[in-house]
């Protein structure tokens, strides 16, 4: 599992909150992949280290409830803080996230929901043009798949242009 995380150039992350969490099949995945000499190395002098480096991340975030900004009776973030983490964590710094987070108390759920997709075209089309790896590229090139990752998850693997 980990040799196929390593050998992507990026990751698509969709992140539904999950009793203000991430889903507890995204935290076993982690935790299997995240592991000493693979996603961080650790010395007594400089600390943790994250050891994936050169790759980009794409998160999306959604609940159905939170949102940011609602008062805490409308639930608490613990899904974005934990993921973003563990993303520096493992020295994945090229992060792009988009959030579509509507609830009961939103007054524009329909405009909410374009300007969302907007954002997440717009994301999408510079994340794309960076990696290494799109659907186009799929098909002509037989060295890059697309990899099952945990539910809400793609794992894009491909090497160089």
């Amino acid at each position: 599992m980990f040799d196929q995380f390593a050998a992507a150039d990026a990751y698509l992350f969709a992140v539904p909150m999950w009793n203000s969490g991430i889903p507890y099949v995204l935290k076993q995945w982690i935790d299997v992949i995240t592991q000493p000499g693979w996603v961080f190395g650790f010395t007594p002098t400089e600390g943790y280290t994250g050891l994936i480096h050169g790759k980009k991340s794409a998160v999306i975030y959604t609940s159905g409830v939170y949102s940011p900004g609602v008062p805490l009776a409308f639930g608490a973030d613990f899904h974005a803080s934990y993921f973003s983490d563990w993303h520096r964590f493992a020295g994945i710094t090229d992060v792009t996230e988009i959030r579509w987070q509507p609830t009961v108390l939103t007054a524009t759920p329909d405009a909410d929901r374009g300007a969302a997709i907007q954002r997440a075209a717009e994301a999408g089309s510079k994340f794309w043009t960076r990696s290494a790896a799109t659907a186009r590229d799929r098909r002509r090139r037989p060295g890059c798949r697309w990899l099952a990752g945990p539910a809400h998850t793609q794992v894009v693997s491909g090497r160089g242009r």
